[in-house]
């Protein structure tokens, strides 16, 4: 088993980091000029040891991360570095758990997306997916075929496919 100082050991190594140097750099190809991305960029190899160093030591700190608007959407956006080491994060742990994570996360990268997702409900049902969802291997005990904690509450998709009827208080939006 991986202790913490293992995995860290795992983002701060030179190819994690150059891993999620790519993703950035792919990723923030279009921002603007005076973004942090080009000082990142432009001074790789004096920074990256740093990053590293900060990240074995256990001092390395997020900071908060800036706001901007634009086309009346307000974005929120990690600094360059922090990006960089929060990538480095997310390939060293997709890693170390992927193999203990279901493979019907279709969300994961390489599960498959959406249209995994609907073909295994148009492959299966739902009712089993969903019953194979909120059980797994780890329930404690068998619940009886058609009775899971979910289809009790929302009912077969047959009935979630009918036709909601609003009420007053629905139609006012309160």
């Amino acid at each position: 088993m991986e202790t913490s100082s293992d995995l860290m050991d795992a983002i701060a190594s030179d190819r994690v980091m150059d891993e999620a140097f790519v993703w950035l750099r792919e990723h923030r190809k279009d921002y603007a000029p005076g973004a942090d991305v080009w000082d990142v960029r432009w001074r790789r190899a004096a920074i990256r040891p740093l990053v590293q160093q900060s990240l074995r030591e256990g001092d390395y700190r997020l900071c908060a991360v800036s706001s901007f608007t634009t086309g009346g959407d307000t974005r929120e956006v990690w600094s360059a570095r922090d990006a960089l080491v929060l990538k480095a994060t997310t390939i060293v742990l997709t890693r170390h758990l992927r193999p203990h994570l279901s493979r019907r996360c279709y969300h994961l990268a390489g599960g498959g997306g959406a249209k995994a997702a609907v073909r295994a409900v148009a492959d299966h049902g739902y009712d089993e997916l969903v019953k194979e969802a909120t059980m797994g291997n780890k329930y404690p005990c068998p619940i009886p075929s058609g009775k899971h904690p979910v289809s009790d509450e929302v009912g077969t998709v047959e009935q979630a496919r009918r036709p909601v009827q609003a009420t007053p208080r629905d139609q006012s939006g309160l």
